[in-house]
């Protein structure tokens, strides 16, 4: 089904009652996924994938916040050859706020 994504320039209309659409909608939202890929999993009989209950998105948003500023710092570092001393205090403070989020994380996942 993967590959075939590029291919997809089909469509199909589906007469749908209001609550019926609603219900779609809700259950794709539930799972975190778009009505479309919603509805090509279950018509093509293949288990949506389960939202993993409990992650907490602050937490992931900030882990990714985080990630980004070290990047740049190591874009830096890999660019200069070398860090200065407050950049490598600012790489400190960012090690162990990703520690923090990513203990979060797995907190909400356990």
């Amino acid at each position: 089904m993967a590959e075939d994504k590029a291919k997809r320039t089909h469509r199909w209309q589906v007469p749908l009652s209001e609550s019926e659409r609603a219900e779609i909608k809700a259950r794709a939202r539930a799972l975190g996924l778009p009505v479309a890929a919603y509805m090509r999993s279950v018509v093509l009989g293949v288990e949506p994938p389960a939202r993993r209950a409990g992650v907490d998105a602050e937490a992931v948003a900030a882990l990714n916040r985080l990630g980004s500023n070290l990047n740049q710092i190591a874009r830096v570092g890999n660019k200069s050859g070398t860090l200065t001393a407050p950049q490598i205090k600012t790489l400190a403070a960012l090690h162990t706020q990703i520690k923090q989020a990513a203990g979060k994380i797995g907190e909400a996942l356990a």
